[in-house]
């Protein structure tokens, strides 16, 4: 595909980057990568909920004599403070839980992300 330029009196015509399959090049990796955005999406969603064994146990976990209060939102993806004690869950190497804010929050042990605020 040619590409008509007028400038002033002249005119020109030049190969356009988009004739040479440029298009479709774009095309190609506009589709690959949307399709492992979507792909990582669901691998996320999946890892980020806890069985229902986890959550059943951290519903019924007793909250601590003292309540925990921090002055960051709890927010999913964001690790919890390091003045915030996780507790492990038994037979659960991948997860632990917080009580903080008068919220239930599941955490990735080792980073300390929160996984799931429970409602």
């Amino acid at each position: 595909m040619e590409q008509t330029i007028v400038s002033g009196s002249s005119i020109r015509r030049r190969d356009s980057p988009l004739s040479k399959g440029g298009n479709v090049m774009n095309l190609r990796t506009a589709g690959i990568a949307a399709a492992i955005l979507m792909a990582s999406n669901a691998v996320f969603a999946q890892s980020a909920m806890p069985p229902e064994k986890v959550i059943t146990f951290v519903q019924k976990a007793p909250a601590p004599k003292e309540r925990v209060a921090i002055k960051e939102k709890i927010v999913v993806g964001q690790p919890l403070p390091d003045t915030v004690v996780v507790t492990p869950i038994p037979d659960e190497t991948g997860h632990a839980y917080a009580i903080v804010n008068d919220e239930r929050v599941i955490v990735e042990p080792s980073t300390r992300k929160v996984i799931n605020v429970i409602q």
